[in-house]
């Protein structure tokens, strides 16, 4: 089975998961969005305010034919000389300010300052002290730089005037030299040069008085009304947000993680292909729990409830597995305890037997018998191994269990617990007793045997049945646990008829669907016994067809064995 080819089979995965898990994504959700709140609450309250000067470029420039021009005033505005004065002009409140931010504004020649206080007055005063002592600071460096270039200017024609002299001078000392001719030629260049220094000094004085236009505030700063930090509520919905993104990613993770059973899916691929038979939704009289897997009760599930629905719907796909084949007994194991494997046996027998076909549970789990608890009958006084040992005879040691509809299944108590049960339900006997059954007419006879990663008992009885189904439980089963029973069982060559997933949430993907509703049941009719046998009659013995004890309905009424029982759970 592909992603591909399914995928709504991983998008009903991911909503499993995320159901699984939704506590603790809403516990670190809430968690993150509670701490930062908390946090954020108790901070100081920030003010910010903003100041904004306008510069002009140089005449021939623009900002966007030089980027860099407004980043260089971003650092005059941020350099020593002008947090300096900020300082000597605010005084002691130059300490509130906590954070000075430049930036230019977008599409225009304009750089904004923001300064942020717990004061909205110092926020306010220290925005407009930034602006107002850059524009002085910058002022002077603009005018400064022009009246240098003149100055220079001016010193240069000086120089030159200073050279004219001195040539005028060797002139008039030496009337008659032959050079006179060149040096009055070499004064006229100078003088012209001079000239041509003193309009250029001239006009970068003029333009340095110009320059100071270039800086200007162009909006003062306001008194901020309202705290711009902390926002509690801003800041917490981020926290969640990046808790919820956090949580996915731990589910995504855990999930990733977690090998245990919860899809078909994981059946067919851990067990290489043993079919699924059915999907048993959890059942709980209690209308707030009925997705919820109970282990402290064990009951016949209500025929009309959707757990009782997933039964007879393995009790088809049972049948239909036996088609052409010769498949009437049938152990039913687990991996470990606490599976469900009693529960599912006891259910799964009531079904066929509602249906009109005769049942017979043997109750081989003869560690931790549970059988005689849910149906209410006597497990220890006697049973299988009274009539393997021979002290009673197989006849006097069933008892019958009623049905809602008033049909009757029998059930073989496992009698008194042996040493080894592994020995004594791997021998001949063990094999003897069930072909007794069989020969007494039983459609059906299902043996509800010890889990098989614990001990052997199942592994050894595997060789007397002719089928043995595996009961896996939703979210507990892990995949290695069931790909070794499934090992095991095959290294005994034993015919594995299927696996069942037990305890699937009546919510989940692979529980039966609400959509059907459910009506009374009705039981087909009882199926006609052959001639000369009463094989079948409620109340009769399976094998010697004498009346068998029927204290087991009247006890199994008591003890809630029918439709009243309010949960089904994990079985041993």
């Amino acid at each position: 089975m592909s992603a591909e080819s399914h995928p709504q089979l991983d998008l009903r995965r991911v909503a499993g998961a995320l159901r699984r898990w939704a506590w603790l994504v809403a516990a670190i959700v809430a968690g993150a969005f509670v701490l930062i709140y908390a946090t954020s609450s108790v901070r100081t309250a920030m003010y910010t305010s903003v100041s904004e000067v306008r510069i002009t470029p140089p005449e021939g420039t623009s900002t966007t034919q030089d980027p860099r021009f407004l980043g260089n005033e971003i650092y005059n505005v941020r350099s020593a000389g002008v947090r300096q004065g900020v300082n000597a002009q605010l005084g002691p409140d130059s300490l509130l300010v906590e954070g000075v931010e430049v930036e230019e504004v977008v599409d225009t020649d304009v750089i904004a300052i923001k300064v942020t206080s717990s004061s909205p007055e110092v926020a306010k005063a220290a925005a407009d002290a930034f602006a107002e002592n850059y524009e002085l600071i910058r002022k002077a460096q603009l005018i400064g730089s022009y009246n240098d270039q003149a100055a220079e200017l001016e010193n240069q024609a000086s120089a030159l005037g200073q050279e004219v002299v001195r040539i005028n001078e060797e002139i008039v000392a030496d009337p008659n030299n032959p050079d006179t001719v060149v040096r009055r030629q070499q004064i006229a260049g100078l003088q012209e040069r001079q000239a041509e220094l003193a309009i250029e000094a001239s006009n970068l004085k003029l333009e340095s008085r110009l320059q100071g236009d270039r800086v200007r505030i162009e909006k003062t700063a306001n008194t901020p009304a309202f705290a711009d930090s902390p926002t509690p509520l801003r800041d917490a919905g981020v926290a969640a947000a990046v808790g919820l993104i956090f949580a996915l990613g731990l589910v995504f993770l855990l999930e990733q993680m977690d090998n245990r059973i919860k899809s078909p899916d994981q059946v067919l691929k851990v067990t290489g292909g043993v079919p699924l038979l059915g999907s048993i939704s959890t059942y709980s009289a209690s209308k707030r729990a009925t997705r919820k897997f109970h282990a402290s009760q064990r009951t016949l599930v209500p025929p009309t409830s959707p757990a009782a629905e997933s039964y007879r719907t393995l009790a088809t796909s049972l049948r239909f597995s036996n088609l052409g084949k010769e498949k009437t007994t049938i152990l039913i194991t687990s991996s470990s305890g606490g599976e469900g494997k009693t529960t599912v046996t006891a259910n799964l027998a009531a079904v066929l037997a509602e249906s009109g076909l005769r049942v017979v549970v043997v109750s081989a789990d003869l560690r931790r018998p549970m059988l005689g608890d849910l149906l209410g009958i006597p497990e220890t006084t006697k049973g299988l191994t009274s009539a393997m040992l021979g002290d009673r005879d197989l006849s006097s040691c069933f008892e019958s269990v009623a049905l809602p509809s008033g049909r009757s299944m029998f059930v073989l108590p496992t009698g008194p617990l042996p040493h080894e049960p592994a020995v004594l339900l791997g021998s001949d006997m063990f094999g003897t007793v069930l072909e007794q059954i069989k020969k007494a007419g039983a459609d059906f006879i299902l043996v509800d045997c010890a889990p098989v990663l614990p001990v052997s008992d199942p592994l050894a009885a595997s060789r007397h049945v002719d089928g043995v189904i595996v009961v896996t439980l939703h979210g507990k089963t892990k995949e290695a646990n069931l790909a070794e029973t499934v090992d095991r069982l095959r290294q005994l060559d034993a015919d594995i008829i299927g696996i069942v997933l037990n305890g699937v949430p009546t919510a989940g993907q692979y529980a039966y669907s609400n959509f059907y509703g459910y009506s009374t049941y009705e039981p087909l009719a009882t199926k006609p016994a052959p001639p000369g046998s009463e094989k079948g009659a409620g109340g009769t013995d399976p094998v010697s067809g004498n009346g068998a004890a029927t204290n087991g309905a009247a006890e199994a009424s008591a003890r809630g064995a029918g439709p009243s029982g309010s949960a089904s759970g994990r079985s041993s």
